[in-house]
């Protein structure tokens, strides 16, 4: 018998190895909420610095950010697509980028 996991935020099925237990969908917004993960900075970029360092995207706003960075609205320049460009703090500790990695696979399982 195969007993299916819930998130204990929303109830929503939890895939197997997803990081904290949660669904995706809960595991980003709990990856957006700030955080006392040391050395992280609590400033997001502006968008219109991102513009130069991330050519093929025009960055139109901030999401949100939080403990593992912080998240753009940003238009693909080459399809016109919209997609959530998320980036990352300078200074990433192992830990820090192990959780990265599991909220990555976690969301791609989908």
């Amino acid at each position: 018998m195969h007993d299916e996991r819930t998130c204990p935020s929303c109830s929503a099925p939890v895939p197997s190895a997803s990081p904290e237990d949660l669904c995706p969908r809960c595991l980003l917004a709990a990856g957006l909420r700030p955080s006392s993960t040391p050395g992280l900075s609590t400033r997001a970029p502006d968008p219109a610095v991102l513009d130069a360092e991330i050519p093929d995207y025009e960055v139109l706003e901030l999401i949100g950010q939080g403990g593992l960075g912080a998240v753009y609205r940003a238009r693909h320049l080459a399809n016109g697509q919209l997609v959530a460009l998320k980036t990352l703090p300078p200074s990433l500790d192992p830990e820090f980028a192990e959780r990265f990695q599991r909220e990555i696979e976690a969301l791609t399982r989908r």
